[in-house]
């Protein structure tokens, strides 16, 4: 192995680390931002996690796992097809990125604005 394939190897355990990190704030602002839509009057779209996000500490722990999932999955794809898992938190990044952006919106229209 050639010194720069090692250097390239850190390289990309080093990116694939931001990443699991970007994931796990985009977790905490998806928590808070869906708790603060529905303590707005905002109803979860997911039905898979409509019981769920009424109680922070359950989400909160049902990310967690998810976090440790993502992690777990996206190290090991990176093992077997070099950038595959970075292309797996592309995904995941953008699709949190925009489940923010609507609770943030959600947001902005239900809360009242002053005059």
């Amino acid at each position: 192995m050639s010194s720069w394939s090692i250097v390239l190897c850190d390289v990309m355990r080093a990116v694939l680390v931001v990443g699991i990190l970007v994931v796990c704030i985009l977790f905490g602002l998806d928590i808070v931002t869906t708790t603060l839509a529905l303590s707005c009057g905002a109803s979860e779209l997911n039905v898979f996690m409509a019981g769920v996000v009424e109680h922070p500490g359950m989400h909160t722990a049902v990310k967690g796992m998810v976090l440790l999932f993502v992690a777990l999955t996206t190290s090991f794809l990176e093992t077997r097809i070099e950038g595959s898992g970075l292309y797996l938190l592309a995904v995941i990044i953008g699709f949190y990125a925009f489940a923010i952006a609507h609770n943030l919106s959600v947001i902005l229209l239900l809360v009242p604005q002053p005059l």
